[in-house]
């Protein structure tokens, strides 16, 4: 619980844009573990169980799912039954908790080395040393010297626990507001190869810890959605409410993913309001020729620009619900400090204080306070929000 993808986009975010605001380059690898659900032992899973205090009977229950597992392979008229000897099955809801059960054996292993060496990034006093949802695992590094020692222990830790790290899937990205060298990584003698970015659980992360090359992508891939299904949703048999309600429901669903972990800047804002606009416009087949403005389409729709607003009350509900409930470790991701100075000029917009902003709270105890008493919060975002 409250452990979801939008915790971890969340808290990766945060992490580089308080390494940045220290003047810090952030190392990363993102791993990718081969076939992860298909290589699980049974043997080894079920002693993990058993360590872990699993009750007995919930043991031979899982059991009883797996011991008689079969498939049957088809080769033209060739049919050959086989038995099932390892892998969480697919598409059951149990997989991914036992797959977590597993692979915690072989993280505590690599978290106890890496905390030994030191080599994490160290937030609020706090050493974090990787963000892992299921099997998309980040490993955070100050260094390429430290980036390179931690995969070489992954690999090995992981090799025991019949687990093994997809070398062409696995990508480095180094962090910083300025570009910065190339670094060279390997695995196994095979070089890992650095991008300037990586779509991380759906959310794409750069190398300058800006949302802008997301929320373009988002953009592009909301259009794509409408133009998809344009025939239906520009069609003069259906009424405008119904048209409007299955565009905010079809196409934003798509521009809006992973919006709640955006910090967005003027242009960025412009760029989803013209979004808005180019949808109204598509649903009503007026052409930027037709010298129409912007208000006379809202006014002939019933409708006002809503896209910004849903964004900052999703922001708003999603900061609130992880500083009531959110665990340890992103509590320590969002308040504590990393040490170094600033550096001059103007700084970035700040996630929190972002939010801090679109609800006209100046004191962050005040933001705090608030957080904590659900109510309250819920009665500032209807007042200053909606």
């Amino acid at each position: 619980k409250n452990k979801g993808t939008r915790e971890a986009i969340l808290g990766l975010r945060v992490i580089l844009e308080k390494q940045i605001e220290r003047q810090k380059i952030t190392y990363m690898a993102f791993i990718d573990l081969e076939k992860a659900f298909d290589s699980i032992n049974w043997t080894s899973l079920f002693k993990i169980l058993e360590e872990t205090k699993i009750d007995f009977k919930d043991r031979c229950i899982l059991y009883k799912i797996y011991e008689e597992q079969e498939t049957t392979i088809n080769i033209n008229t060739t049919t050959v039954t086989a038995r099932i000897q390892k892998g969480v099955r697919q598409g059951c809801p149990l997989s991914p908790a036992l797959f977590n059960v597993f692979i915690e054996k072989a993280i505590i292993v690599i978290k106890h080395w890496l905390e030994q060496k030191e080599v994490e990034v160290k937030i609020g006093g706090v050493l974090i040393a990787m963000l892992r949802f299921a099997d998309d695992i980040v490993v955070f590094a100050t260094s390429e010297k430290d980036l390179q020692a931690p995969l070489n222990v992954m690999n090995f830790t992981f090799k025991e626990y019949s687990l093994e790290i997809n070398s062409a899937k696995t990508k480095t990205l180094v962090c910083y507001k300025k570009n910065v060298s190339s670094i060279n990584i390997t695995l196994e003698n095979k070089e890992i190869i650095q991008v300037d970015h990586f779509k991380y659980l759906g959310s794409i992360i750069t190398d300058n810890g800006k949302s802008f090359k997301e929320i373009r992508s988002r953009i592009g891939q909301a259009k794509n959605t409408f133009l998809k299904k344009r025939k239906i949703l520009t069609s003069k048999n259906m009424n405008i409410a119904t048209k409007k309600r299955l565009i905010k429901t079809y196409v934003w669903s798509v521009a809006l993913y992973g919006s709640k972990t955006w910090t967005i800047n003027k242009k960025e804002k412009d760029m989803l309001e013209a979004l808005e606009m180019w949808c109204w416009r598509k649903m009503q087949r007026i052409s930027w020729t037709d010298r129409r403005s912007n208000e006379d389409i809202l006014r002939t729709i019933d409708e006002k620009r809503t896209l910004i607003d849903i964004i900052k009350r999703r922001r708003w509900q999603m900061i609130g619900h992880t500083l009531r409930h959110g665990d340890e470790l992103h509590s320590i991701i969002i308040e504590g400090m990393i040490e170094g100075t600033r550096s001059r000029g103007r700084p970035r917009m700040r996630y929190i204080s972002q939010i801090m902003q679109d609800a006209g709270v100046t004191s962050y105890r005040e933001f705090k306070n608030m957080a904590n008493d659900r109510e309250k919060w819920r009665s500032h975002l209807l007042r200053n929000i909606y």
